[in-house]
């Protein structure tokens, strides 16, 4: 019984430094594979990146920002940011989404708050069967570019945003959305309303089933895709290209899930 106890004291022992050395190895690998991947690779080629705090001048700080696309003017003199700026009461984090724009002259060295492009209110959301539910309208995720080959000088500055239903608890009605956009001739200026572009198959249903592109018919393997979210925007060659994350139900788990990335041209 003794040599019982003493082989049970050693085994508690030595369990956890075994423990604690496979997850160093495991750690060790993980470090070893990012670093020879393309993303360390490129953070090898910027050498000492140093990342600071940006808040623009002038803006109000609540829930914090996200999701930021940076894009400058042609002769490179003014850049422009456009970002989520989370706002209200309700927790862990604030309710209300709302696309701002910040502008700088130097570079990014600092950068001052514009506007409010696209503010997240209050509003009621209509059912198929004519039931209402209350709720917001979020905008997230924006992605800002200036397209200089389009022939409408009223039309190059282009703002994509993923605009959604919240209920008040904060679900997601991730269905009534859609990927919209605005234009501008300058984005301190006038915007276009916003026209609601891309849509996934019978999302979103009726009354909001306006959108101009069914993305789901481009192409089969998206037929179960019910929202599409996240979209990343570049001019290039007198092209426009964009892409977007598909989201479809998650089999047997509930919710939504992500699926892949698509690009369009």
């Amino acid at each position: 019984p003794t040599d019982m106890k003493k082989f049970k004291w050693s085994y508690l022992l030595v369990a956890p430094l075994v423990i604690f050395a496979f997850v160093l190895l495991s750690r060790a690998r993980s470090e070893a594979r990012f670093e020879a991947g393309p993303i360390g690779q490129l953070k090898q080629a910027a050498g000492d990146v140093r990342y600071a705090k940006l808040l623009p001048s002038g803006e109000r700080l609540e829930g914090g920002l996200y999701d930021p696309s940076v894009a400058y003017a042609p002769d490179g003199s003014v850049g422009w940011l456009v970002y989520s700026s989370v706002t209200g009461d309700h927790k862990p984090i604030g309710e209300y989404v709302h696309t701002h724009l910040a502008r700088t002259t130097n570079g990014g060295a600092s950068w001052q708050f514009v506007k409010v492009l696209n503010p997240s209110t209050n509003s009621t959301l209509t059912l198929p069967d004519g039931k209402s539910l209350p709720g917001l309208w979020r905008y997230e995720v924006p992605t800002l570019l200036h397209d200089t080959a389009d022939p409408d000088a009223s039309r190059r500055w282009k703002l994509f945003v993923h605009c959604y239903f919240t209920l008040p608890n904060g679900k997601r009605m991730v269905p009534y959305g859609w990927i919209a956009l605005r234009t501008a001739a300058d984005p301190a200026g006038e915007w276009s309303t916003a026209v609601p572009l891309f849509g996934a198959g019978k999302s979103p249903p009726a009354p909001y089933n306006k959108t101009l592109v069914d993305v789901n018919a481009l192409d089969a393997s998206l037929k179960n895709i019910v929202a599409y979210s996240e979209p990343g925007a570049l001019a290039h060659d007198g092209r426009l290209y964009l892409s977007m994350t598909a989201l479809k139900p998650r089999l047997g788990l509930g919710g939504i899930g992500v699926s892949h990335t698509i690009f369009l041209i």
